[in-house]
């Protein structure tokens, strides 16, 4: 497969469905970004592992609100300002 043609590189997030390091969902998901990668985009993994340390998850902390997960995983994924559309 060519590589991509325009200077926009797309960045491909794969998300484990469960907690649970080496899940069905996580095995399955892992597939994607690496492909991605091979292909010219950035790419991302949120593992079980990852998943797990979002308070959302984690019964033992104080904050567990679903904004306050999602604000973790977008923070995530600003790495640096995204260049404008091709």
């Amino acid at each position: 497969m060519p590589e991509i043609p325009c200077d926009c590189q797309p960045f491909i997030v794969g998300i484990a469905g469960t907690v649970r390091p080496g899940s069905t969902s996580e095995r399955a998901v892992i597939g994607a970004p690496q492909a991605a990668e091979r292909r010219g985009a950035r790419a991302q993994l949120f593992n079980g592992d990852f998943i797990s340390s979002l308070p959302l998850y984690a019964p033992g902390q104080q904050v567990r609100n679903e904004l306050y997960a999602q604000y973790k995983i977008v923070k995530s994924l600003i790495t640096e300002p995204s260049p404008m559309p091709c």
